[in-house]
């Protein structure tokens, strides 16, 4: 009671030197919570109650941290009106803040709208309880005290309350200097005993004597004695007072004879905080426990021990379904736990769960239960609950499991998503989904039967799997379990099964963008693009469902998954200086100038810009935990940042452009520069500790191989390596001039460059050099990749990354796609992901195996595509490239024969094409057989395609063809050019038969034959208008006033790509937005961002190519897709 006085007057003070931040810490059981619960009830009955957070270990939701500072936003909109306003406006502004890293997302939901927002009229206070539950107690602290030292620029008092253990990693944090001088900080175990123990002994009195009235017992009960000997049992531990109430309360329990079989027992000697606890346990499940070892004793072992390892408390029945246990059994178990399980009478909806995370670690801990028959074994109840989330899955997973239908739909725009989500996929099909890798990853390999399960599983349900997560929001979650199943199976040793969740990891990460939003297009976009892998050919008969593809299907997984694009509003210049990977390959820094940005890898998207204005940026590395970055600039400052929530924390002035490194403890930070020696500091103190001799000025490159060795490179070429007891070099290589340098994973050799080559030494054998790979060009940055050591080389003259195998010289491997120089790269080995940044302005991710390649659909030689046209029976296609060649290939990529084309070669020097003219000026005629375009000397060539030879010659003269058309006989053509001309042709004869102009001076569009050959349309555009005239076809007179349909088949509309969907819509339709999205296509099979190309993309009925400059076209027949 107290303690409550001092934090009402906390709560209550007006004085502006008081504390706003009351933190509350003790050991578990000491009645943090029940304190927490207490003030928020009495500060929503006041009116004070801004927002509260409980976390809960046992609720996913309730320890995710980037939910706390959204989830307290929301309820700050809702305790007042001025606050809503200006949260609302400030979510317009920042639609994804809620989806942010937590700083991001207090000052974009709290601290800037607050600052604007009116002042109410009582004070305001937030209610943080158990910080140490949270899934990331790390970040949500951090989160905390960047709020909490931001409070004072409110116009507001707003004030938080928070609780939580007395955990170091916590205690840490709010005993620094600038959190302790705005807190007050409270330990529960400095409150003498006696006052405990008086708020022990009023609560056993007020819940007993409640308890006597409901029963009907005569008062006064317990007497005075036994409420004293059960206080002195308690000891400090609230806990042990509430567990006692719910035992003696029981249902279907005499609360008299409970109470008296308790007492009888006598107390225990041992002098431990929680001897006295550990024994009331006991002899609750004593109680509970059924005699023997047969079905009902195992049955209660079952789902105890289930309840202890879930990831996520469940409703009964759902629990009872996860489990296979009917009703009555589940009630059976839990009727003999209501003092330690917390049993929702009557609801079936609201999940059981452990009282206090205390008896889990009762039950868990041998020493603590003392007692086989009720020590919980979690490896055994996570390997249970594994197999019996695997068969749920096989099961009842399959394809569209929410009848969703059509696959054009976005799941957004399934008005009742959620009902058909509670209909066809139960909870604990969904906990078995969202979790069972958790359980996997607690298991230890080797489990025959177990990895049978996964087999079937991973060979038949992996997509379907995919289709839940997406559905139901949680796809981010979908590449960590794929991690952890990995890593299982890599214990396992099982390469096949290994390699269809390669496959599946490869498509997760290429197809996130439409997967998740639209979880069918698993199937329709993802599924009949895969290339022959192992995923192919497990899943091949389901390939022919939809869409066909008829182009060559690739062997291998193309291994750049996503090309990242700063955007220029947010940062003031797109190039990119550095990057580097987080060790986790989840995210990924990358330097600018005036600011850094760090991005979500999976998805793609960029998470945080940390501004800086004026700064450049040099430099930019990651901690080995992944938890600080670090980074260089041209001011000479060493910058530190907190990963997780991008606050800048440190600052070390270095004189000239600093080179850095990190221990991976990071307890040693190495900094060296030009006229500078290699120094070495702490982090913590940004006091230097070390300072090496004058052999390690000039350093451009430092790198540790061990917590207290370092390898140093120098401008002069030299690479020396140190010891930190020693101010000189341990050992020097000084003629080889290397320029480049990276330490392999292990640490036990490293990798240089000279001349182009790439040269190894071992840290054992005193600086011998082996060449392993000669680039024959500059390299610019160098990494070391994998268990094999493989290499990785960033080519100042090339626009690829070159990747060696091994040591041995085996075959480089190019990277390609970058538009311009390579200069940075980073590799992160817990994912096998590879980033690199190049000077077209973009930063590509790579997902990289040993032999990563990719064989193209339809690959052309090493030209850009600038179109391609199909023929009718789409068997063929014409593509017309940059070197001023058409070529016809079949759709499957085979060489069929070759043209001189005429446009490109006179336009090239310009790079400015007329893509409807390119589109228009090459055709097939209607039967397939002749094939027409204009050659460099200006005539039209007719091709014979079934000879593959040169017809006839059409003598166009030297002019520019806009458009030509074949007649539905295929014996005439008409051609309209660039000045205006149309002209008619007899084929056969190569003789022009009609002759006209129409239109304005080189504005005409195209031209025609109606279907039955009896009309020529002419399309051309006249000032901001498009004007369409009509000829008679046999006397080639203009028709006046003709009400002829349109005739020419340009732009008609059936299909169009937009944002990388390819959409079809209905004949005659003419709004785009109402078209049906068939598939998405990966970034590779879409243009770049260059303005003088474009997508090339042409359909011919149903079937559809689709390419860009990269010689990549894909042909895609959606017959089937549209009939369905």
């Amino acid at each position: 009671m107290e303690l409550l006085t001092i934090i009402r007057e906390w709560i209550g003070s007006n004085d502006p030197q008081s504390p706003s931040v009351f933190w509350l810490c003790g050991l578990a059981g000491t009645g943090k919570s029940t304190v927490a619960q207490t003030i928020s009830e009495e500060l929503r009955r006041d009116g004070q109650l801004g927002a509260s957070f409980f976390f809960s270990r046992d609720v996913a939701d309730r320890k995710n941290p980037l939910l706390v500072f959204s989830t307290l936003a929301h309820q700050l909109a809702y305790f007042h009106l001025s606050f809503k306003a200006s949260i609302s406006r400030s979510l317009e502004r920042y639609p994804d803040a809620g989806h942010s890293l937590p700083r991001t997302q207090i000052d974009k939901l709290i601290l800037e709208p607050l600052k604007g927002a009116l002042s109410p009229v009582t004070s305001v206070v937030i209610v943080v309880d158990a910080l140490d539950e949270s899934d990331d107690v790390s970040t949500v602290v951090d989160s905390m005290i960047y709020l909490s030292s931001n409070l004072a620029e409110l116009p507001f008092r707003l004030k938080i309350f928070i609780t939580s253990r007395t955990a170091r990693n916590i205690q840490s944090q709010f005993m620094l200097p600038s959190m302790s001088s705005i807190s007050r900080t409270f330990f529960l175990h400095d409150i003498e005993s006696s006052i405990v123990k008086g708020d022990i002994t009023l609560y056993l009195h007020h819940r007993l004597e409640l308890m006597a009235n409901q029963h009907g017992i005569p008062l006064p009960w317990p007497s005075e004695s036994v409420i004293r000997r059960l206080a002195n049992r308690a000891g400090d531990l609230f806990i042990f007072a509430a567990t006692v109430v719910e035992f003696i309360s029981q249902e279907s329990s005499d609360p008299e004879s409970q109470l008296e079989a308790l007492m009888a027992e006598n107390e225990v000697a041992d002098s431990s905080a929680y001897a006295e606890l550990d024994d009331l346990y006991r002899r609750i499940l004593g109680k509970a426990l059924p005699t023997g070892d047969g079905i009902a004793y195992n049955r209660f072992r079952d789902i105890l021990g289930a309840i202890v390892v879930l990831q996520e408390p469940l409703p009964i029945d759902t629990l009872g379904a996860l489990l296979k246990q009917k009703r009555g059994t589940m009630n059976a178990v839990l009727s003999g736990l209501h003092a330690v399980i917390s049993v929702p009478l009557g609801d079936n909806q609201q999940p059981i769960r452990l009282i206090h995370p205390s008896f889990a670690d009762f039950l868990t801990s041998k020493q603590r239960s003392a007692d086989d028959r009720i020590h919980i074994i979690s490896e055994t109840n996570h390997l249970r609950l594994t197999f019996l989330c695997l068969e749920h899955m096989t099961t009842s997973l399959k394809s569209d499991i929410c009848s969703i239908g059509s696959p054009s739909k976005l799941n957004s725009e399934v008005e009742d998503l959620k009902e058909r989500i509670e209909r066809y996929v139960p909870p604990h099909l969904q906990y078995a989904c969202f979790h069972w890798t958790v359980h996997l990853s607690r298991v230890k390999p080797y489990e025959q039967d177990l990895l049978q399960q996964i087999t079937k599983f991973c060979q038949s349900k992996l997509l379907q799997w995919i289709e839940i997560h997406s559905l139901c929001g949680r796809l981010h979650l979908a590449f960590n379990s794929m991690m952890r199943l990995e890593n299982y199976l890599v214990r396992c040793q099982s390469i096949e099964q290994r390699g269809l969740v390669k496959d599946c990891q490869n498509l997760l990460l290429k197809f996130y963008e439409p997967i998740s939003r639209s979880a069918l297009h698993i199937y329709h976009s993802a599924l009949f693009l895969l290339p022959k892998c192992l995923l192919f050919q497990a899943l091949h008969s389901e390939l022919h469902q939809g869409a066909m593809m008829l182009s060559r299907r690739p062997y291998l997984w193309n291994p750049c998954i996503r090309t990242l694009y700063v955007d220029t509003r947010h940062v003031p210049s797109r190039h990119t200086s550095s990057l580097a990977l987080s060790p986790d390959g989840r995210h990924l820094v990358s330097a600018h100038i005036g600011a850094l940005r760090i991005w979500d890898v999976t998805a793609g998207t960029c998470l945080l810009t940390l501004h800086r204005r004026n700064v450049v940026f040099d430099k930019v590395m990651f901690s080995a935990d992944g938890s600080l970055i670090v980074s260089t600039s041209h001011d000479n400052i060493i910058r530190f940042w907190k990963s997780d929530i991008g606050e800048e924390i440190a600052q070390l002035a270095h004189q000239n452009l600093p080179c850095i490194a990190l221990t991976t403890d990071k307890k040693c930070l190495a900094s060296g520069g030009s006229g500078m020696p290699v120094r070495l500091w702490d982090p913590e103190s940004i006091e230097k500790v070390f300072e090496f001799g004058p052999a390690s000025k000039n350093a451009q490159s430092l790198q540790f191989y061990s917590q207290n060795e370092l390898v140093s490179l120098h401008e002069n070429g030299t690479v020396h390596m140190w010891h930190f007891d020693s101010s000189d070099p341990t050992q020097s290589l000084n003629h080889f001039e290397v320029t480049a340098l990276a330490l392999s994973p292990k640490g036990d050799c490293f990798v240089g460059t000279k001349d182009g080559d790439i040269y190894r030494w071992s840290m054992k054998t005193s600086g011998k050099a082996t060449r392993a790979h000669r680039f024959g060009s500059e390299i610019r940055d160098l990494v070391v990749i994998g268990v094999d050591d493989c290499i990785a080389a960033a080519v100042e003259d090339g626009r690829a990354i070159l990747l060696g195998d091994n040591w041995n010289g085996a075959k480089l491997v190019p990277l390609a796609g970058h538009e311009e120089d390579v200069h940075s790269i980073s590799f992160s080995p817990a994912t096998n992901i590879l980033a690199s940044a190049a000077d077209d302005l973009t930063i590509r991710i790579w997902y990289w195996h040993h032999g990563a390649q990719m064989v193209y659909p339809t690959t052309v030689d090493p030209c850009c595509i600038i179109h391609f046209v199909l023929s009718p029976d789409n068997s063929l296609i014409a593509v017309i490239r940059d070197d001023g060649e058409l070529k016809l290939f079949t759709v499957e990529g085979q060489f069929h024969t070759s043209f001189d084309y005429h446009y490109f070669a006179q336009k090239k020097s310009s790079m400015v094409f007329d893509f409807n003219a390119l589109k228009l000026s090459v055709k097939f005629s209607p039967n397939g057989l002749l094939f027409a375009f204009q050659s460099r000397n200006g005539s039209i060539s007719i091709c014979n395609v079934v000879e593959r030879r040169k017809q006839t010659a059409l003598p166009h003269q030297d002019e520019e063809l806009r458009s030509i058309a074949f007649s539905s006989d295929n014996a005439r053509l008409v051609s309209g050019s660039a000045k205006d001309v149309v002209r008619v042709w007899n084929i056969n004869t190569a003789q022009c038969i009609a002759m006209w102009r129409t239109g304005e001076y080189g504005n005409l569009r195209s031209v025609g034959f109606s279907a039955d050959g009896s009309s020529i349309g002419v399309k051309w555009s006249k000032s901001a208008s498009i004007c369409k005239t009509y000829w008679d076809a046999n006397s080639y007179a203009q028709l006046q006033n003709s009400t002829l349909e349109e005739i020419v088949p340009i732009d008609s509309g059936r299909f169009f790509l937009e944002g990388g969907w390819i959409c079809h819509i209905k004949p005659g339709s003419q709004d785009h937005e109402k078209g049906r999205r068939l598939c998405w296509i990966p970034e590779d099979y879409r243009a770049q961002r260059v303005a003088s190309y474009q997508t090339a993309f042409c359909y011919n009925g149903l079937v559809v190519a689709v390419g860009t400059r990269e010689d990549r076209i894909l042909i895609i027949d959606f017959s089937k897709a549209l009939l369905n």
